[in-house]
């Protein structure tokens, strides 16, 4: 249903992010690495779902922070626990009823840190139980197929993030 309101122009609203089209046959080619399969070939649907959040959740491109965006949310995630101890020192409510899952592009000024992904996500609607299961198993794989940690951005000279209007 989300993939159809987003073809027809329905979905993203206001600042919401636009949801990937895992059938598109480049896409699936790209990212096929990141996933892992069952016994019979298949794409994890989890691995999918994963990939998709943090697709959806990204700065964008002309920031130039994109991979070290992907390194450093799957380094929160590597570690089950991290990201709701991360929660906890920043007060937010860990709380997860009545939070939605609203995906949007991840904007900041500067250097960001752990705690300002943890934030982001936390806003986009990602629960504890995602984060310690699903997201543990994802960003295992994705830092063990790295061969070498992403360049630092020079954060002084990447271009201001735009705005979204919601």
């Amino acid at each position: 249903m989300v993939r159809t309101a987003t073809f027809d122009g329905v979905l993203p609203i206001r600042t919401l992010s636009q949801e990937p089209n895992v059938e598109d046959e480049a896409t699936m080619v790209s990212v096929s690495p990141d996933w892992q399969t069952d016994v019979h070939g298949r794409f994890l649907v989890e691995d999918i779902s994963v990939w998709m959040f943090l697709k959806m959740t990204q700065p964008e491109e002309r920031e130039r922070t994109i991979r070290w965006f992907w390194y450093s949310s799957c380094l929160l995630f590597s570690k089950r626990g991290d990201y709701d101890e991360t929660l906890r020192g920043l007060g937010l409510n860990r709380n997860d009823e009545g939070r939605y899952y609203s995906p949007w592009c991840f904007i900041h000024v500067g250097e960001w840190s752990v705690e300002d992904l943890a934030r982001h996500f936390y806003n986009c609607g990602l629960r504890l139980k995602q984060a310690n299961i699903l997201f543990y198993e994802f960003a295992r794989n994705w830092l063990g197929k790295l061969s070498a940690p992403p360049e630092t951005p020079d954060w002084a000279h990447l271009p201001t993030p735009w705005e979204l209007f919601n």
